[in-house]
């Protein structure tokens, strides 16, 4: 089969099980409207959508294996559901395009439970957060490096002599309301995650993939370190610019102000936030 053809394989797949009327249509006329060169059969079908449903279900509790514990038995309903409602959201996303989007699944899940869960939201309120986290830790998993000619520890300015620094291409941040960390062990072991009440707790939480472990660390900082790392990622930056920076975001005295930001990205150093 050339790739024309299993393009339009994957595009009717994906439609007949996310799109509860066209898969009405196809099943009450016995054929698929507008593609003539395709037969449709209805106990082949079934089966295949019996064994795509049960793929559905093991790869999501592998994206979210705390979510699926703490939501249990209704974890199966949601994510049937949230198949039915997946061709929406593929739309939604990609401005019309009609990208086969199976292969990362579980990437529209927090956007769909916000909107389809709220009943859920509310009983665990911290669960959004959770279900932000799984997500991020399976992006960042699969996420691609930039080139290894961009991969260097420094760069140095052959004008001004500044040291450059490069943020890891595999790193996210997020505004968390609940502390994940705690979150996450609780659950591991309990034996009834879905008894388990979390007070809020506002943070701001770093995750990034280490480049020579690839494991994902989760770091807690300051929104101040958050923001000059994030002002860090938009290009060549050195510790002067970072240092101008935060003297908008800062009361300490020049000196100490400078003495902080070089101990600041030594730190990050460390951490694989600059590599």
């Amino acid at each position: 089969m050339d790739h024309s053809n299993l393009k339009e394989t994957e595009e009717i797949l994906l439609r007949l099980f996310t799109d509860r009327q066209y898969l009405y249509q196809v099943s009450s006329e016995g054929r698929l409207p507008n593609y003539p060169n395709y037969s449709f059969d209805r106990r082949g079908a079934s089966i295949y959508a019996a064994v795509l449903q049960t793929n559905r279900l093991e790869t999501m509790k592998a994206i979210y294996p705390r979510t699926a514990r703490v939501l249990a038995d209704q974890f199966e309903r949601i994510i049937k559901d949230y198949g039915l409602a997946l061709n929406k959201l593929v739309k939604s996303e990609t401005a019309g395009t009609k990208n086969f989007l199976l292969n990362k699944l579980g990437i529209y899940f927090p956007k769909y439970f916000q909107l389809a869960e709220q009943q859920l939201s509310s009983k665990y309120p911290y669960l959004q957060n959770l279900i932000q986290f799984e997500a991020a830790t399976a992006e960042l998993a699969d996420m691609e490096e930039k080139s290894k000619a961009a991969q260097t520890d420094k760069i140095v300015s052959q004008t001004a002599r500044q040291e450059w620094f490069r943020v890891n291409p595999c790193l996210m941040i997020f505004p968390f309301q609940y502390d994940i960390a705690e979150l996450i062990r609780a659950i591991d072991e309990s034996e009834n995650p879905g008894d388990l009440q979390f007070p809020a707790q506002e943070m701001v939480m770093l995750m990034l993939r280490n480049p020579s472990t690839y494991k994902i660390r989760l770091l807690e900082i300051n929104s101040l370190t958050a923001l000059l790392i994030e002002y860090a990622a938009g290009g060549n930056r050195s510790i002067e610019d970072l240092t101008a920076i935060a003297q908008d975001h800062c009361l300490l005295p020049a000196e100490s102000l400078n003495k902080h930001i070089k101990v600041l990205v030594e730190e990050l150093k460390n951490e694989f936030v600059f590599v």
